[in-house]
């Protein structure tokens, strides 16, 4: 007992610390399931509609119709710029990257003409002011609060790299062990016109194991300097800040930006709260703003984000929301959740948070589920990973996501692993029942005693077909031969005889002398069980018959067999002394099978057998009628016919206990 219950306890340890090294490493299933419960909870206390001080200019179908596909020509960026600006804005964030000149320039047109064979095109009347586009758009963003996109990756080295922004650590914890932000050799900045005029920020996503984006970089490294994405470069600048203050506290990072805290993660990656639909905050029609039908006040005091929802070259992310959500929507989500307080602290898997619940739930399940009885043994863990995804919901109201899954998994799998081991005890007893018990009944027999016990054994009465063997003149041939090699000439003999009852779903019954009992369709059912014994007595004899040339050779004798078989009610159950007891069929239908057997010798017949034989056999069995005899104990004769064959039919199978069905 002390053996056993500390494999169990090593079990529950075993099963904590498989649990962990899951919760360590995340493997893609898995992390797709926690992603998957993340988008539940955050969509569940998603608001549906956005604060008023994010506005987004949505480069929509219409303004694409009326202005032109994408890319568009610069002076209608500069001019959205403006318009805005102008009206008061805070900030201005433009949703896209721009690495290539405008073609629509007016000089850049003429280039291309000179080019191409018209070397005396000219653009007379055409202001100089006017001859490039980009110029335009630096302009415009000179006298604006305007912020627009780069890429940092692995592209040739610049040599005049952006102005970062300083972060300031807080704590001797975080000056020790400073954030390791993503680093990236290189980066692609706008145009050169454009470039130290308007401030940039990253457009780098992040997108997570199942392909969609649930966060965006913040802060990534590039050539020792730290550089923000485009949402809090677009609050640094709506607040006419540049440093990012930053503590690590026992649940995290946590950042301050002009009095703005919020939690960012070790990857530099803050959580998008994304709101229930799209397409709820509001939104301007950037070919209003052009043909001049805005509201002049709606842009005053706002950050505004500019981008496309109708163009996908533009920038789409697939979300927890859509397949395509504009990325102008995720950085408008993004700088919201910061200005309303929304932004969540996601736990990192590796926090020691994680550990403690993944020990403490993994302990509770598993001594719960080996202490209570087997019905209310799966309750305890069903209740505790109800508890775990409470205590998640109760958490993300607060501010914080911790994973229910780890320690749900650790409930989970610490009652499974408990029960398993219990169960390999549990085989083990079986199999010791099973050397106990296996030689003396049939497989059947003992699978039924392990799985019922005693329950059931007590006795019924069951519809069998029972079949008795003898060999014929063996008081002779016994005398031949000394006990050796009697007992190994029985042995030879019964070994094959066996196999075919086994092999054919009957249940051997015993050995009494030379003689051998069998029957079917108990304890198991089993399917047109009289044609199987049937079945059976001529596989035995035609298997005899292979066997005398050994015989004759081993032993310098042959074996001729009687085979009687009968079809009838019977009881069957375990009979015997209060010590020792055999699954055995006793009744009239037993007595009449041994009587047939009998008979073969007086018939000169190899098998025969009853009537009711014949007529369960339905015509398969085919034989010869002998006679209509008069069996000890009845008073009606019972026909009795020799067989020789059988028709083909399809195997029995062989069913559950009748215990089990009922």
């Amino acid at each position: 007992m002390q053996s056993r219950t500390l494999h169990q306890a090593l079990c529950i340890l075993v099963g904590t610390a498989l649990v962990a090294l899951l919760c360590f490493f995340r493997p893609a299933a898995l992390e797709k399931l926690d992603l998957a419960e993340y988008d539940w909870y955050m969509l569940r206390h998603a608001t549906d509609t956005t604060s008023s001080s994010v506005l987004v200019v949505d480069i929509d179908e219409d303004s694409l119709k009326k202005y032109g596909q994408w890319p568009w020509s610069r002076r209608h960026i500069a001019n959205i710029l403006r318009v805005i600006s102008d009206n008061g804005a805070l900030a201005v964030a433009l949703d896209f990257a721009l690495f290539e000149a405008d073609r629509t320039s007016p000089k850049n047109i003429l280039r291309s003409l000179r080019r191409g064979g018209c070397p005396e095109a000219d653009l007379d009347g055409v202001p100089e002011a006017l001859m490039d586009h980009d110029l335009l758009l630096a302009k415009a963003g000179l006298n604006s609060p305007a912020v627009m996109g780069m890429r940092l990756g692995d592209y040739p080295p610049v040599t005049d790299p952006p102005r970062g922004v300083r972060i300031r650590l807080i704590g001797e914890n975080i000056k020790e062990n400073p954030p390791q932000f993503p680093t990236y050799p290189s980066m692609l900045r706008p145009l050169p016109v454009l470039q130290d005029i308007i401030p940039e920020g990253f457009l780098n996503g992040r997108r997570d194991a199942d392909g969609l984006v649930r966060r965006t970089f913040s802060l990534a490294e590039s050539g020792g300097i730290i550089y923000p994405g485009l949402t809090l470069r677009t609050l640094l600048r709506a607040l006419n800040a540049n440093i990012i203050s930053m503590r690590r506290t026992m649940f995290g990072l946590r950042a301050c930006v002009g009095g703005r805290f919020f939690y960012i993660s070790e990857d530099g990656t803050i959580p998008i709260p994304f709101h229930r639909q799209l397409g709820t905050r509001r939104t301007v029609s950037a070919g209003k703003i052009l043909d001049g039908t805005y509201a002049p006040g709606q842009f005053r005091d706002k950050i505004v984000f500019i981008g496309s929802s109708a163009d996908r070259g533009m920038g789409q992310y697939p979300t927890p929301l859509d397949d395509h959500t504009p990325r102008m929507e995720a950085h408008a989500s993004l700088l919201d959740g910061i200005l309303s307080g929304e932004i969540r602290n996601i736990l990192s898997n590796r926090h020691p948070c994680q550990f403690l619940l993944i020990l403490l739930t993994g302990i509770v399940s598993g001594v719960g589920v080996l202490r209570l009885r087997p019905l209310m043994a799966p309750v305890l863990p069903l209740l505790l990973v109800i508890g775990c995804h409470v205590g998640a919901e109760v958490c993300y109201a607060k501010g914080m996501w911790i994973s229910p899954l780890w320690a749900s998994l650790s409930c989970i799998v610490n009652a499974l692993l408990p029960i398993l081991l219990r169960t390999a005890f549990s085989e083990h007893d079986r199999m010791r029942i099973r050397r106990m018990f296996g030689q003396y009944v049939s497989p059947a027999v003992v699978s039924r005693i392990i799985d019922q016990g005693t329950e059931g054994l007590d006795g019924e009465q069951r519809n069998i077909t029972v079949l008795f063997t003898d060999l014929r003149g063996f008081t002779t041939i016994s005398e031949m031969l000394t006990p050796q090699q009697v007992v190994s000439l029985l042995n030879r003999y019964f070994t094959p005889m066996t196999e075919l009852v086994r092999n054919n779903g009957g249940t051997l019954d015993k050995y009494i002398g030379d003689a051998l009992m069998a029957f079917w369709n108990a304890p198991l059912e089993t399917e047109q069980h009289t044609l199987l014994a049937v079945e059976t007595a001529l596989q035995m004899q035609k298997t005899l018959e292979g066997m005398n040339s050994e015989l004759r050779r081993d032993f310098g004798v042959s074996l001729n067999m009687g085979v009687g078989i009968h079809v009838g009610m019977a009881a069957v159950g375990n009979i015997g002394s209060q010590n020792l007891t055999s699954y055995t069929a006793v009744g009239d239908t037993v007595n009449i099978a041994s009587r047939l057997e009998g008979l073969c010798r007086e018939y000169n017949a190899s098998i025969i057998v009853s009537d009711a034989v014949m007529q369960t056999c339905a015509g398969r069995a085919k034989g010869t009628y002998l006679d209509s005899v008069r069996v000890k104990g009845r008073n009606a004769g019972i026909g009795v016919w020799s067989i020789t064959d059988l028709a083909p039919f399809r195997p029995a199978v062989i069913g559950t206990p009748a215990a089990a069905r009922a």
